[in-house]
Order: structure tokens, then sequence, then C-alpha cells
């Protein structure tokens, strides 16, 4: 079963889902006034990083 957990409150160690996309959160940090940026230990893709819109919903696996 997943869960879900607003993009503010993740924390290292969080293995996310985004539309078919995953991703394991390194750090978490603001980015300007509304936004976080993700720092990716491990994605799907190449990514390294990803920038979430703050309150937003986001899948934990």
């Amino acid at each position: 079963m997943h869960r879900t957990r607003f993009v503010d409150d993740l924390a290292p160690g969080d293995r996310i889902a985004i539309e078919g996309w995953r991703g394991t959160v390194r750090n978490n940090h603001p980015h300007g006034t509304n936004d976080r940026l993700i720092e990716l230990v491990l994605s799907s893709d190449n990514r390294s990083q990803i920038v979430l819109k703050a309150g937003e919903v986001v899948e934990v696996l």
C-alpha cells in the first residue's frame, strides 16, 4: 500500500513516485517562495533534482 505526503514534508530516504517516475530523496530545500528543490540520490531517469510546488502531494513508496 502506498501513502501520500506533502512535498514540504519529504525527508531524506523517502522513495517517491510522480506519474510513473520514481526517485529517492537526498535533500529537500525551499526554492523561491512557492517551490521546493528536491535533490535525489537515485531516479528512474538521469535526474539529480526536481522542483515541485510547495503543498503538492506526492506518492511515497
